[in-house]
């Protein structure tokens, strides 16, 4: 197959998947025909002969390139017969039915079997290994996110992978992500400015460059997963917000709402389900707050222990197995087990930020939340509250909140109402906050609770 450099207009793709998807036709309409006994007249023979030569005229334009590419170990022109095959639902749905007519029993979402791929594709002794063995669970057309696979034997149901839907759709942000996830930033999206230490700012940097390294050259490395830490409001999941947008690469949150499930195995096999349909994605992954998922291993005394066990260590396998950024967030490190932490290819822990990093945060924060204040009352406020230990999180609210409270009361802003607007949200959690800890804003502490 001859390769070409530079994108392929969207015309050349749809001409192309056209020639398919009739070469497709052609060959069930020559399967029903011969299951019903019936020899393939001249004028189905002759449909079949022009479908494959358009089909072998657009596949040596090198219009599949980006596509054959993702299986290299798979003879090019058998990759595309399989792949083809499957995608006919998705890209002639009005064809469903005539597919369903041809499996035995059928399939509620109208799936390809593996044994109607060999029958459609008629191939001899030597052909049939090959073809198994492209379709094999371990092979790179399902490895690599081109195919999914359920089922064993004959009927073994395949279906289109993200990296095949992707290259159909021509983009990842018109395809639905599986039951339990969900897009939460695609390419182009804004993002929210993050002050960060120095030395976040260069691990972050490091991860970076490794995920760049693994898309772009063969490794042998999956992944890589990385696992943020920290307490509530220091950052971490805006950290993985700004690694997918300096990555350019759409981010998809797993709802462990959706997941974890009080039955034993549910949960592991909604996890093999979640990575299995995202496998070939082109954007990030995010569990975000899997302290749910990751625990310390625990003495099993009781097959729930057990189970507990057995749910980290198969989350940890599949994290292995992805290929492709998966980022993992915990507010709690103490509780979980060394060993796991290990089996990451990155750990990040996040602090509270520092006095001069908490400026930056104050400045900002003040800046959105009121854009007309003025420059030096601005810089005033910054110096007065910055002192005070908090997080970016808490640090954003308090900066909102402390211009409703001006606007409520009918006043441009002042160092009381930030005051006010930081007690209230330092004590909204229960947590005691004392007038020594309002630092420089003391002199505007409230005796009384000010919830």
């Amino acid at each position: 197959m001859n390769s070409h450099s530079g994108p392929r207009p969207d015309t050349d793709i749809d001409a192309a998947l056209t020639a398919e998807m009739n070469r497709v036709e052609a060959l069930m309409q020559a399967v029903s025909r011969h299951r019903g006994g019936k020899s393939m007249g001249a004028a189905p023979r002759s449909a079949l002969a022009a479908a494959q030569a358009a089909v072998a005229i657009h596949r040596q334009s090198g219009v599949f390139a980006d596509l054959t590419a993702k299986a290299p170990c798979v003879d090019p022109d058998l990759a595309l017969d399989c792949l083809m095959i499957v995608a006919l639902t998705i890209i002639r749905p009005s064809k469903a039915w005539s597919l369903q007519a041809l499996i035995p029993g059928g399939s509620a979402d109208f799936a390809m079997t593996q044994g109607l791929i060999h029958e459609l594709l008629m191939p001899d002794d030597d052909h049939e290994g090959r073809l198994s063995r492209a379709l094999a669970p371990h092979g790179d057309l399902i490895c690599n996110g081109l195919l999914r696979a359920e089922g064993a034997g004959p009927t073994r149901q395949l279906r289109p992978g993200f990296a095949l839907a992707r290259f159909i759709a021509g983009s990842e942000a018109a395809l639905t992500p599986p039951d339990g996830v969900r897009l939460v930033f695609q390419p182009g999206d804004p993002v929210q400015k993050m002050f960060l230490s120095p030395r976040i700012g260069q691990r972050l940097a490091e991860l970076e460059s490794l995920v760049r390294l693994l898309a772009s050259r063969d490794t042998g490395m999956a992944g890589p997963s990385a696992l943020f830490t920290g307490g509530p409001g220091t950052g971490k999941s805006l950290a993985v917000l700004h690694m997918a947008h300096r990555l350019k690469r759409p981010l998809y949150q797993v709802d462990l709402g959706r997941v974890v499930s009080k039955w034993i195995g549910e949960t592991e096999r909604n996890l093999s389900r979640v990575f299995g349909e995202m496998s070939g994605t082109a954007g990030c992954i995010l569990i975000d707050e899997a302290d749910a998922l990751l625990g310390k291993r625990v003495e099993v005394k009781e097959s729930r222990d057990q189970h507990a066990n057995v749910t980290v260590s198969h989350l940890l396998s599949l994290l292995e197995r992805h290929r492709g950024p998966v980022f993992l967030t915990s507010n709690l490190r103490g509780n979980l087990d060394p060993a796991y932490i290990r089996r990451f290819a990155c750990v990040v822990d996040f602090h509270r930020p520092t006095k001069s990093v908490r400026q930056q945060i104050w400045g900002h924060a003040l800046a959105r939340a009121a854009p007309d204040l003025d420059s030096a009352i601005c810089s005033d406020l910054v110096t007065q509250s910055a002192p005070i230990e908090m997080s970016a999180a808490e640090i954003s609210n308090a900066a909102v909140v402390a211009v409703a409270l001006s606007e409520y009361q009918r006043h441009d802003l002042t160092a009381s109402d930030l005051a006010r607007a930081i007690m209230l949200e330092k004590t909204k959690g229960g947590m005691t906050f004392s007038r020594e800890d309002l630092g420089p804003l003391a002199a505007f502490w409230y005796p009384e609770d000010p919830v």
